[in-house]
């Protein structure tokens, strides 16, 4: 199982906002946000608290899940070079433990979504799964190949 990589995620992010001025790269800087607004304020210790608010991390997770390229991709071809696997069985019955989780898992996921609609944005002729397939991997010289870093992890806006 290989480790999330936190300084591509970290580079991701900063590509993210500098394409802010596309409309659906902003929508999911948006998601984004949302679900790490969630992460820090749902109370994950605290069980009674919990109750009260996981419904609203399951919705939020299953309206960000809907339509992601990343989700479709990683699920039906078993792509898991990057670990974004997700708990077995049907979230609604996960602890806070496993629904936070699969939270983090997810903000995972709509960043690389994001990544992939910048780079589809500016490689309009590349198949998506070529796309995809090159971000689950979760490396920083894809990144230098797609000209959106240059060495050292500086980006190219």
């Amino acid at each position: 199982m290989n480790e999330i990589n936190k300084s591509f995620f970290d580079i991701c992010w900063k590509i993210l906002l500098a394409n802010s001025n596309d409309f659906s790269v902003l929508q999911i800087i948006k998601d984004i946000d949302e679900g790490q607004n969630l992460l820090s304020k749902v109370p994950w210790e605290n069980s009674t608290l919990f109750l009260y608010k996981k419904q609203d991390v399951l919705n939020y997770i299953t309206k960000v899940r809907a339509g992601n390229i990343i989700d479709s991709f990683i699920d039906e071809n078993c792509i898991f070079a990057l670990d974004l696997k997700l708990s077995k069985g049907p979230i609604t019955v996960l602890n806070a433990d496993g629904l936070r989780f699969n939270l983090q898992i997810e903000l995972c996921r709509l960043i690389l979504k994001g990544m992939y609609q910048v780079i589809k944005n500016k490689y309009k002729q590349l198949e998506a799964d070529k796309i995809v397939t090159d971000l689950t991997f979760q490396d920083i010289s894809i990144l230098q190949n797609y000209n959106l870093v240059e060495f050292e992890g500086k980006f190219n806006a």
